[in-house]
C-alpha cells in the first residue's frame, strides 16, 4: 500500500479534503480535454508510487467559457497530473486543497449534488444575463440571439 502524506500547499489559505480522484476528474471542467504530458505523468507516477510527501492538488470554483456560454464548475489551479497519476495507480482517495469559502461548492460539484444556480449562464453584451439548465438550452438561447436578436427564455426557469 502506497503511503502518501499530502501536504497543504498554503496552510493559511486552504483546507484539505479527501476525494475520489475519478469523481474529481469527471467533475472538473478544465480536464474534459486534458491530455497529460506522458513524460511528466510517468515522473509523477514514480514519485507517487514511492510515497512520501506530495503537495495536494489545488481545486476551486472555475468558469469555463465556450462560445459565450459560461459554465459554473470546479477546476484545477494546480495538480492535474498528480490526480491522473493517483487514479492510474489505483488510489481510492487523494487530498485536495480548497479555499474554505469554496468547500461546499467543490464538494457538491464532485458528488454531483445540485450546485447553486443554473449550470450555464449567458452574459449578453447588452447587460442581460440568462440562466440555462443545459448546454442545449444555452445553445438555443445563443442561436436565437445571434439570428434575430430575440431572447427566448429557457423553459426550465
Amino acid at each position: 500500500m502506497i503511503q502518501i502524506q499530502w501536504i497543504n500547499p498554503g496552510p493559511d489559505w486552504y483546507v484539505l479534503l479527501d476525494v475520489d480522484p475519478r469523481k474529481l476528474l469527471q467533475a472538473a471542467g478544465d480536464t474534459k480535454h486534458f491530455e497529460p504530458n506522458p513524460r511528466r505523468l510517468t515522473a509523477v507516477m514514480e514519485r507517487l508510487s514511492q510515497g512520501g510527501k506530495i503537495d495536494a492538488p489545488i481545486v476551486g470554483r472555475f468558469w469555463i467559457t465556450s462560445y459565450g456560454v459560461h459554465h459554473k464548475g470546479i477546476g484545477f489551479t494546480d495538480g492535474r497530473h498528480r490526480t491522473v497519476a493517483a487514479l492510474r495507480l489505483g488510489l481510492p482517495t487523494i487530498k485536495i486543497a480548497v479555499s474554505p469559502k469554496e468547500i461546499e461548492f467543490v464538494q457538491s460539484s464532485i458528488f454531483k449534488e445540485q450546485a447553486e444556480g443554473a449550470p450555464y449562464t449567458i452574459f449578453r453584451s447588452d447587460g442581460i444575463t440568462i440562466e440555462c439548465d443545459s448546454v442545449e438550452m444555452a445553445v438555443n438561447v445563443l442561436f436565437h440571439t445571434i439570428l434575430d436578436g430575440s431572447i427566448p427564455m429557457p423553459s426550465g426557469k
